[in-house]
């Protein structure tokens, strides 16, 4: 993100596991702690990605740029 401390947070409506697809969203620990856009996936894993952290499921690759969660991995 920008610098500050980002959380990634995982919603779901269904009673399950890590495996069971779900909505995933940042927040920032900016000023107001916004919220990025809502995007979906399941099992979700935290990698180094051309020296920013990512998230990768199964539906690709995001990281978080500008306040915003931008795939850019399929």
């Amino acid at each position: 993100g920008d610098g500050a401390r980002d959380a990634l947070v995982r919603s779901t409506d269904a009673c399950g596991s890590v495996d069971t697809p779900g909505t995933l969203f940042f927040v920032s620990g900016s000023n107001g702690f916004p919220r990025s856009n809502h995007f979906s996936g399941g099992r979700p894993e935290i990698e180094r990605w051309e020296g920013l952290w990512s998230v990768v499921t199964e539906s690709g690759r995001h990281v978080l740029r500008r306040g915003r969660a931008l795939r850019v991995e399929q």
